[in-house]
């Protein structure tokens, strides 16, 4: 296959195709019953969810304001934004969730939904195979949270084996290979339609993303609404495999399922002076074994690392303590 994978005939016939139902009303889907056979995605997508659980969103509310509050008091922490949404009851707690920060790794998610919504009209795309080069690659210059297993120069992966490796290693070399090779049509589409930024306003550097706008592309995968059920059960399965100790997974409990990614990124000026770091995580926690699922999004500015990571915790330990029975 060309090295740009949505190019001529079947490139326009995919697109085409995935304008047609890939991001197709949810309401105008044919009603199919409940089905229960996936285990990281909403189980009963037609069938009705009663609010039983508002008391203790409200309670949440409350207490995240109160730490985020707490946190933007610390000389090291500038900024903080937290969204969550518990998905049986599909109400949310939330504070500074329009404030935007950097996309940065989190751009991976997009990245593997838009191969995966590829994959649903061509799956042979997943077995198209790439040889590393190695190299430098320019993500890794503004990477200070290497990942633990590393793409081996001259060894050949498949597209799929690198989609994995750029979501549970957070791996920018695998991410520097398949973006290049998605068309920026066909990118700049998969943004838009999971509502994240595309064009850049003026002075802008970077692609920017809010709390609330992340975290709901995670109850879109939970929902099956951007991929099939097959492809949403897959990126989630992946997104369960990540390896970042530092973030919500660590600050929960152990053997609590989580699908999450995390994204950070070091500010510099012209002379490479830091002027600021940002870190976030977001993701799905699988509480009470599936049971009471939620989605979540941390944010973080400030100075250190530490700091921020403390933040997330912090943040991630709330909001499970109201949400995780």
């Amino acid at each position: 296959m060309n090295k740009k994978l949505i190019a001529g005939g079947i490139g326009l016939f995919a697109f085409g195709a995935l304008l047609g139902f890939s991001f197709f009303p949810l309401f105008l889907m044919p009603k199919t019953g409940c089905v229960s056979e996936y285990k990281h995605i909403n189980p009963e997508p037609d069938c009705e969810i009663y609010d039983e659980r508002s008391e203790k969103l409200e309670t949440l509310q409350a207490n995240l304001e109160s730490k985020v509050r707490e946190l933007e008091l610390r000389a090291d922490i500038d900024h903080v934004a937290v969204f969550t949404r518990d998905l049986t009851s599909r109400r949310f707690a939330a504070v500074n969730d329009d404030r935007v920060f950097v996309l940065a790794s989190l751009l991976k998610v997009p990245i593997l939904i838009a191969y995966y919504k590829f994959a649903e009209v061509e799956p042979a795309i997943l077995s198209d195979e790439v040889v590393y080069a190695g190299g430098q690659n320019a993500y890794d210059i503004q990477s200070e949270i290497p990942p633990e297993q590393q793409l081996i120069a001259g060894q050949r992966y498949s597209i799929d084996e690198l989609l994995s490796q750029m979501i549970i290693y957070s791996d920018n070399a695998a991410a520097d290979i398949l973006l290049p090779r998605m068309t920026d049509t066909f990118m700049v589409k998969t943004l838009s339609s999971l509502g994240i930024q595309v064009e850049k306003k003026p002075g802008e550097k970077e692609a920017l993303v809010t709390a609330r706008t992340y975290a709901n592309v995670f109850r879109g995968l939970y929902n099956a609404s951007f991929l099939s059920r097959e492809y949403s059960e897959k990126a989630l399965s992946v997104l369960t495999q990540t390896t970042f100790p530092r973030g919500t997974r660590g600050a929960l409990p152990s053997g609590v399922e989580v699908a999450e990614k995390f994204g950070e990124r070091t500010n510099t000026d012209a002379q490479g002076n830091v002027l600021s770091r940002q870190l976030h995580d977001c993701g799905i926690v699988y509480a009470n074994n599936g049971k009471t699922p939620y989605t979540f999004c941390i944010m973080t500015e400030g100075a250190e690392y530490g700091a921020l990571e403390d933040a997330v915790q912090t943040l991630a330990k709330e909001i499970y303590k109201t949400l995780g029975d």
